[in-house]
């Protein structure tokens, strides 16, 4: 019999306790029949051994239970986690890009991806994953005429196991076809009591097979169309809960039907400015407006256009025709890119932002804004938090411009003339017109406000820098200046490429 040894203290299991002997060896292997005295002295020591025995086995039992559940623990803790818990963590594995149409790959459901993957792992993922609905209720297909079947039966089952809850559709399609896909529109109608944010890229004739869902749409909050339309095409003209409308393609007069006057976010694509500022009425409780505007001058009077919600803008285009007709008292955020048109808008921007107490403003422009322009809008800006200055408008750093925004004391007064408020900048470096030690003295002096016995400075220290674009090398001096101001809480970054070289 081998010995077995405790590990701790070497303590011999098997051989620490002796078997008894009898104490009447006479009567063994005779024919004499044992008197009850014999009897108790032959089975009393047995009895005690067997109990001795059984202790121990049930101590060594003890002991292996507990070696086992310190083994289990370190082999499958998750098995022990709470079905809710699992269930929560299943739900931090969603994919946050799968419900972008705009993105390359394709938008079939993948099996490496969840919610697919986790109930391939085993059973009891497996079931977590079938019984938690949000899991499926984010749906993206790409539509093929020649996988409607497989498509049919995969959107059934997918939106079944949503059951209720608000659902995320992305629908895309690939190349030209006249089917217009009636049996899977039919699967997606049949649950359009809870579409909650809807993005479709499909051509007209499929968008139609769809009609069956109008007035059916109680909570439905975000629609995204990417594709071609028409005025034929109603269906989400009553929409109650409806507040976010983009749309991809160009507006065309007012004829595609949504409740214009319930929204809050509006995106276009390319329109012209009558058709921008003929629908603009119709949308007075807006709150975020994104336009790109055609470079053609309007063929229409416009009467004065109040949006008395409107706290974020971003114009692309033609900038001069998109503000002279509108009142923006609670705009916050403007965001102005001229694709590639002649910069002439300082009168109306400044306009603009006379009204208001603006706090963010990103200009990017190709075509060069002189100095004395953006010194001019910012003049009319002293509430500005964030200033994003990219492309050519990075030209107006000029020795003026710079000694403007930098922070100065004199005897009396400590301020800046431009921007007092500021925490956050973002530039874009352009050697020929960029004076880079001229803007690295600008941020400096605003990091340094205040200070024993002087009073405190009407200057909000900067927060962020980010200068990007940093092509060749820098001088030492300043690349030495850069990193005291890092040193010193400001977070700023050099930026060439995604390599940052502080």
């Amino acid at each position: 019999m081998s010995s077995i040894f405790c590990a701790n203290c070497g303590h011999n299991w098997a051989n620490d306790m002796e078997l008894p002997t009898t104490h009447v060896p006479d009567l063994l292997g005779g024919h004499h029949a044992a008197s009850p005295s014999h009897e108790r002295l032959m089975l009393d020591p047995i009895s005690a051994a067997i109990s001795q025995l059984d202790d121990k086995i049930t101590h060594l039992q003890i002991v292996m239970g507990r070696f086992i559940q310190k083994r289990d623990a370190l082999v499958t803790p998750i098995t022990r986690l709470p079905l809710e818990v699992l269930s929560e963590i299943f739900m931090q594995c969603i994919d946050v890009d799968s419900f972008d149409l705009h993105n390359e790959r394709d938008l079939t459901p993948r099996l490496d991806k969840a919610p697919l993957l986790l109930g391939s792992v085993c059973s009891r993922w497996r079931r977590v994953s079938l019984s938690t609905p949000k899991l499926w209720a984010s749906f993206r297909l790409t539509i093929r005429p020649k996988y409607q079947k497989n498509d049919v039966v995969l959107a059934n089952t997918w939106l079944a196991r949503a059951g209720t809850c608000p659902l995320y559709i992305s629908l895309g399609s690939v190349g030209s076809y006249q089917n217009s896909m009636r049996p899977l529109m039919e699967v997606f109608a049949r649950h359009c009591e809870h579409w909650y944010d809807v993005h479709l890229s499909l051509p007209p004739h499929v968008l139609r097979s769809l009609s069956v869902v109008k007035n059916r749409l109680p909570r439905l909050q975000k629609l995204h169309l990417s594709d071609l339309l028409d005025d034929s095409i109603d269906i989400f003209e009553s929409a109650p809960q409806l507040y976010c409308f983009h749309l991809d393609w160009p507006m065309k007069g007012l004829a595609f039907k949504v409740p214009w006057n319930q929204l809050q976010e509006f995106k276009t694509g390319w329109c012209s400015v009558d058709d921008y500022l003929l629908f603009l009425p119709l949308a007075p409780n807006l709150e975020v407006l994104v336009a790109w505007l055609a470079s053609v001058e309007p063929r229409h009077s416009h009467s004065l256009i109040q949006l008395p919600h409107l706290h974020s803008i971003s114009i692309r285009g033609n900038l001069a025709y998109a503000l002279d007709r509108l009142v923006l008292p609670e705009l916050r955020s403007i965001f102005i890119d001229t694709q590639g048109v002649k910069w002439t808008a300082v009168p109306q921007l400044t306009s603009i932002l006379s009204q208001c107490s603006i706090e963010s403003l990103s200009c990017n422009t190709d075509t060069h804004i002189v100095s004395d322009d953006m010194i001019q809008i910012l003049q009319m800006c002293p509430s500005l938090l964030k200033l994003d200055l990219l492309g050519a408008n990075s030209c107006c750093m000029t020795k003026s411009f710079l000694s403007q925004l930098a922070y100065r004391r004199d005897s009396e007064t400590a301020t800046t003339e431009l921007v007092p408020k500021l925490q956050t900048m973002t530039v874009d470096y352009v050697p020929s017109y960029f004076d880079m030690q001229d803007f690295v003295d600008a941020m400096q002096s605003r990091m340094m406000l205040g200070g024993e016995g002087k009073p405190e400075p009407e200057v909000t220290r900067l927060k962020t820098v980010e200068i990007r674009h940093i092509c060749g090398i820098l001088e030492p001096k300043i690349l030495s200046t850069l990193r005291q101001l890092k040193a010193t809480g400001l977070d700023i970054r050099l930026m060439s490429g995604r390599k940052d070289l502080l």
